[in-house]
């Protein structure tokens, strides 16, 4: 019996008995205990059970491997996360990739089951009575798992972080009566400030001291709290709350705001150890999730223990404590306490923390507690451990009061008085010597106490200046005293003054001080307003873009508004017009306007007086904020993002992430920053690949779940550094009825070019996405190739996945490939015969292969017909010699024989021969391209041999500067020699370019948006008769032209031949006849009318798939529904059926026959935007689906051409070493960027994966493989 518990190696094991050990499937199965089916299935290709199930769970299975091993370690450190805390981890991950979808209810259950390491256990919580507070079991526990399983955490990640607080009043003492009696102890109870203030401090093991969080008590912080003296200061971070304790969202905020910039390792890959206690904001959801995707691991204190084991409470806070209480005696005077208020607090703790955050300090409270370096004997040996409860009841003895320790030396005169009673006479009158000195000294010591605690409330009254609301970021409540400084800029100015004193908990007063009568306040009408205010003040914005002009170019940014950034989010205010934002800023934000009218050079000597004016909080500070807040600020998933935008979707090369332009850009921005930028090549690489491994998924489920079929369209390629490459593009209808299109692959297509080779390739990228079922239609050039490619296709469907796939059917040639073909006829052939040896020669290429091929194919052809004439002019072939060197240079071949009058393309019309050598002999010299940029102000180009739109914006430019090139042409004569253009010239060029506009526009008409297949066959019917037209005008006697009737019957011999393959793909004439605005009257119209019942007989054959489908049409909503829909008809219902006139369209005959006999209409957007309204999908349930998965095909095979066009530029000359696999992954993401597939993080979306581990590592960056 085989067993049912098996690894992956044993599989893996017994696949290779099966392969390379020649075993049988059962004999390789009964050897390592393995299912002979598993082995079976493994062998055809098909992947575990968990690689299957990989893709639809909610995170990759790297991310669960590091939640599991956090889980693992977090568990050793004493505290094993719960569900909870597991789930919080994971939503925030998911959130970090912008998938905001709640997690299942029993994910994390799940998440369990599917790892055999992890278990649910019953979590018991940590109480006192397990070690009976500070005993010997604790710190032995304590110091088994920092010794054993995090002593690896290197001491500078390594911090312990623990609240104080302070009762900000108390601690000084005052003159009170009472008894004589020294040993009685006097209590001060008064009317001083019992404020409780907090405070959040943390060390590293290697002694350095984190910036504080100081928590005040009160509902908002008041900007007169923070005086100018405090610039050395200004990187704290202050914070309130109601009781001045700290809270679960206080603390959560403390740790993303304060302790994660400030421990940032130097190694990303370095993990983070933070030694607290157990309280509950500490293990808290969102505290754990934090963690977790920060790399920290926590490390909770047993309780009871705290005071014996923290570095910060042996000898840390007893100095900060001890020199805070000194400073408060400072500021007190005789007879009663200063008032201690939050600038008097912040005062003194900032001197008392200097005292006690000195490095000596901090390293030995680290040793005296052993953890840096670890040692428990330390621990062990600290005065206030206490024995083991076992070891108690033995040696229970009753402890003997403590004693009571006193200094005696008299520190005031009355203390000196009490000395001297029952003493000699003699020495009591040497003691009121003394006595009287200290009296004196006394008094001295108070009077200046007073005065000078006087000047400092008069200063702080007009330093504090007005009471304002410190506005932080919403998203955060920690708030740095830069931050804080520049809030309150911000703030509107109140009438008045208000100047806060902290009176009493109970009892508090706000005393208002009104503005001075000799301080006068500018009119806001008579306020300077200059540019650089304006900046300050206000945002430009352009909601609307402007239209596109005749160019297509947008002339100006459109509708411009002005938004105010000063006004508060919940009542915002823009305008559009400059002079009321103006407006709005006089009366609005005067003060902003004073403060910069009254910064006034100190030297200028035409000043005498200046206005009374309250000195400004941010003048005495630097204008740059702290390095911490701009590290916080810096979004480092946006900035990834971009880099990866301009790598793939702007093609910059990979060696760009190391310009020093690059970094200084970034840096100016924000100079905090330069550790964090991405400075390697591979690791932008790794960003990339990443990043194409997620979403490639992501778009298979995409086209998975799409409501059309889903067509292709390949072209080959080949690259600058002389490799083949197939790209393979799609379009499909998704699930919200749009139109989506994407890059699939770029394959390499090694060692041959065939059809057989092209069908692999697409074949692996259809079964790499899973759409075989959903394959629809193939557009592409005309390549014989292409046929031969989609037999092979439908053979490797058939075989596989039993798909029956028509090759001639499902097959739609590029109607741009058509117009090009046929106006290279127009422009080149000389006989039918010709035409059909070229067509015969660029059948056996693709890509732009074949237009060069048919090009010279049609060009030899027609240079060896016999000829009807022995020589022409020797002065004409020299003529063009002259000018034809420049072009042999472009193309390897002999200039053209004239010396026959029989028609051989453009090279024996005068008119486009002169026109040609002109371009040539512009292109050929510098000099003569500055002539006539400087008299004609528009670059004439160069025609192209494979490219027939060439031709036309050549002749396209000549006649929109007909005048200035007509002059130029007669100033430059003796330069151009024979090519000076005449009249007759003139007049053929345009006729020439009249015949070729409605070739141009049907061109850009296939190109548009919203074009569908429903255009070809009108472009078709449209260009033939624009063929007609002209060769019944020519050949009229008053306009005939001979050449001209030539060039338009080749032209219309191609466009004639490929209109006729048309009927080999009852696709074409089903679009026109699905088409709202066509229907059955165009053809009726258009077409003969024998055309018209085979046309009709294969869309019938199309329409009997989808007519037996079921309908799959668009669930009804509530609204829709009629009451009498609701409930049990009744007779009343009876009644109105029978007086019914309308008919159901489901019992009439077809639905295709009465769409098509319907009379046409006209739509506003394309037919298939039409189709995928809800209404036409309820109406035609089985007909909109046949109308969405044809009108979805693209009519000509732009997106590979698309692709080819960025690959080039990719492909630069300086960056050929790029491997193909790198080529594919940059093409497909800029594509999916571009097309809407990969969502930034602001706009929503998931963004790229911004692991910080991608960032280092590698070694040194491969030029091979890159740039």
């Amino acid at each position: 019996m085989v067993r049912r518990n098996y690894t992956e190696d044993d599989v893996a094991e017994a696949i290779f008995d099966t392969t390379d050990r020649g075993l049988s499937q059962n004999e390789a199965a009964q050897k390592r205990g393995v299912p002979q089916w598993t082995i079976s299935r493994r062998l055809s290709g098909q992947a575990s059970r968990n690689e299957r199930i990989q893709a639809h769970q909610r995170i990759p299975k790297s991310q669960e491997k590091t939640l599991i091993r956090w889980v693992l370690r977090q568990e050793s450190l004493g505290y094993a996360p719960s569900h909870s805390q597991v789930r919080a981890c994971v939503e925030a991950i998911l959130q970090q990739q912008g998938d905001n979808k709640p997690l299942g209810k029993h994910w994390t259950t799940r998440f369990v089951k599917r790892h055999p390491k992890l278990s649910t256990k019953i979590g018991k919580r940590q109480e006192a009575a397990r070690f009976d507070g500070f005993t010997p079991k604790a710190v032995n526990w304590y110091f088994d798992i920092r010794e054993n399983e995090y002593g690896w955490i290197k001491p500078e990640n390594t911090v312990n972080v623990d609240e104080g607080g302070i009762m900000v009043g108390f601690g000084l003492d005052s003159l009170v009566i009472g008894s004589s009696d020294p040993k009685k102890k006097a209590m001060l109870k008064g009317v001083q400030s019992r404020t409780w203030t907090s405070f959040i401090e943390a060390v590293t093991a290697t002694g350095r001291a984190l910036k504080p969080g100081i928590i005040f008590k009160g509902k908002e912080l008041q900007k007169q709290w923070f005086l100018n003296e405090f610039e050395l200061i200004a990187n704290w971070h202050y914070i309130t709350s109601p009781n001045g304790w700290t809270d679960n969202h206080i603390a959560l905020e403390w740790l993303k705001d304060v302790y994660l910039p400030q421990t940032e390792p130097h190694d990303a890959s370095d993990a983070r150890l933070i030694i607290l206690d157990g309280h509950g904001s500490h293990a808290q959801d969102e505290w754990m999730a934090t963690c977790f995707l920060n790399n920290v691991y926590c490390c909770y204190l047993p309780a009871h223990c705290s005071h014996g084991l923290q570095p910060l409470d042996n000898g840390i806070f007893n100095v900060i404590k001890g020199a805070y209480r000194k400073e408060l005696q400072m500021l007190a005077s005789l007879t009663d306490s200063a008032p201690v208020d939050k600038v008097n607090f912040i005062r003194a703790y900032a001197k008392a923390r200097e005292a006690g955050m000195r490095k000596d300090i901090i390293l030995s409270g680290w040793r005296f507690t052993g953890n840096w370096p670890i040692n428990h004997h330390k621990a062990l040996t600290h005065p206030e451990i206490q024995p083991d409860k076992e070891k108690l009841l033995e040696e229970f003895k009753t402890p003997s009061p403590p004693q009571l320790h006193s200094d005696d030396t008299p520190k005031t005169s009355r203390q000196v008085r009490e000395m001297a009673k029952h003493r000699s006479r003699p020495t009591r009158q040497k003691y009121s010597k003394i006595a009287k000195g200290l009296e004196a000294l006394e008094m001295k010591v108070a009077v200046q106490n007073a005065r000078i605690t006087g000047l400092e409330e008069q200063m702080a009254q007009v330093r504090r200046g007005k009471k304002r609301k410190a506005v932080p970021n919403p998203n955060r409540r920690f708030m740095a005293l830069s931050e804080n400084i520049a809030a309150g800029e911000a703030l509107p100015d109140s009438k008045e003054a208000e100047i806060e004193v902290d009176v009493d908990e109970e009892v508090e007063s706000v005393i208002e001080v009104g503005v001075s009568r000799s301080q006068t306040r500018a009119s806001p009408d008579d306020l300077p307003f200059e540019s650089s205010s304006f900046d300050a003040i206000f945002r430009t914005t352009h909601p609307e873009k402007a239209k596109l002009g005749p160019s297509g170019k947008r002339k100006t940014s459109g509708r411009v508004m002005y938004e105010c950034l000063h006004c508060p989010p919940d009542s915002p205010w823009s305008n559009g017009k400059r002079g009321n934002a103006i407006y709005h800023a006089k009366r609005k934000h005067a003060s902003i306007l004073q403060t910069e009218a009254s910064t006034v050079d100190e030297h200028d000597s035409d000043i005498i007086t200046r206005p009374s004016k309250q000195p400004r909080m941010d003048s005495f500070f630097p204008s740059r904020p702290s390095d911490t807040t701009l590290r916080r600020v810096f979004n480092r998933q946006q900035y990834i993002e971009s880099i990866v935008g301009l790598l793939t979707r702007r093609r910059l090369p990979f060696s760009a992430v190391k310009w020093d332009e690059m970094q200084d850009i970034i840096l100016a921005c924000n100079p905090a920053i330069e550790d964090l930028l991405l400075t390697s090549r591979d690791a932008a690489m790794r960003h990339i690949t990443t990043t194409f491994d997620l979403y490639r998924p992501q778009l298979k489920a995409k086209l998975q779940a799409s409501v059309s079929k889903i067509h292709l369209s390949t072209d080959l390629w080949t690259s600058p550094h002389r490799h083949g490459i197939l790209a393979v593009c799609v379009r499909w209808v998704d699930n919200g009825y749009r139109l989506q299109k994407a890059l699939l692959a770029m394959p390499e297509c090694r060692y041959s070019h065939s059809g057989e080779r092209q069908a692999t390739l697409m074949a692996e990228a259809i079964e790499e996405y899973g759409i075989a079922k959903q394959i629809g239609y193939h557009t592409g050039d005309n390549a014989t190739s292409n046929d031969t490619c989609l037999k092979h296709l439908s053979q490797m469907l058939q075989d596989k996945y039993g798909i029956s796939f028509h090759p001639n059917q499902r097959r739609i040639r590029c109607i741009a490939h058509i117009i090009n073909l046929s106006l290279q006829a127009f422009l080149l052939a000389s006989s039918k015969e010709a035409l059909r040896a070229a067509l015969a020669a660029a059948s056996d290429v693709t890509g732009a292969e074949m237009y060069e091929q048919f090009y010279f194919t049609l060009y030899d052809v027609s240079a060896n017909e016999p000829t009807s004439r022995s020589e022409a002019s020797e002065q004409q072939e020299q003529s063009f010699s002259k000018v034809w060197k420049g072009k042999a240079k472009r193309a390897a071949r002999k200039p053209p024989d004239f010396r026959d009058d029989k028609f051989r393309g453009w090279q024996t019309i005068p008119a486009m021969r002169k026109l040609h050598n002109i371009a040539v002999w512009l292109r050929n010299s510098s000099i003569h391209s500055d002539l006539w940029e400087d008299r004609v102000s528009l670059r004439l180009g160069i025609d192209n041999d494979t490219r027939w739109n060439s031709w036309y914006k050549l002749i396209d430019n000549l006649i929109r500067r007909q005048s200035q090139i007509k002059q130029f042409l007669l100033d430059y004569d003796k330069e151009i020699n024979d090519n000076i253009l005449n009249s007759s010239d003139w007049d053929y060029l345009e006729r020439t370019y009249r015949f070729l506009h409605p070739f141009a526009s049907a061109t850009l008409w296939a190109e548009g948006k919203n074009s569908t297949l429903s255009q070809i066959l009108t472009i078709m019917d449209g260009l033939l008769r624009h063929y007609e037209k002209n060769k019944e005008h020519y050949s009229k006697p008053e306009t005939f032209d001979r050449r001209i009737l030539h060039s338009i019957e080749m032209g219309w011999f191609i466009l004639d031949k490929y209109y006729t393959m048309t009927e080999d793909a009852p696709v074409y004439a089903a679009a026109l006849l699905l088409d709202p605005s066509k229907r059955i009257r165009y053809i009726e119209r258009h077409w003969p009318e024998s055309w018209h019942e085979n046309a009709i007989a294969g869309v019938r054959t199309i329409w009997e798939e989808y007519k037996t489908q079921p309908e799959t049409g668009p669930a009804e909503s509530v609204d829709e529904v009629s009451a009498s829909q609701k409930r049990q008809p009744n007779e009343w219902d009876a009644l109105l059926e029978e007086l019914e006139v309308t008919e159901d369209l489901g019992d009439s005959m077809d639905d295709l026959e009465d769409f098509i006999k319907a009379t046409p209409i006209k739509i506003s957007g394309s037919p298939l935007q039409w189709w995928c309204h809800k209404d036409q999908r309820k109406t035609y349930p089985q007909l909109s689906r046949m109308a969405i998965d044809i009108l979805s095909i693209a009519p000509e095979s732009a997106d590979p051409e698309s692709a080819f066009s960025g690959g080039r530029r990719t492909l630069s000359w300086d960056r050929e070493r790029m491997t193909c696999e790198n080529l594919e992954k940059v093409e497909c993401i800029g594509n999916w960027l571009r097309e809407g597939h990969i969502q930034k993080t602001v706009h929503g979306g998931m963004g790229v994966i911004t692991d910080t581990g991608f960032d280092s590592g590698g070694g040194e960056d491969s030029d091979v493989n890159f740039d």
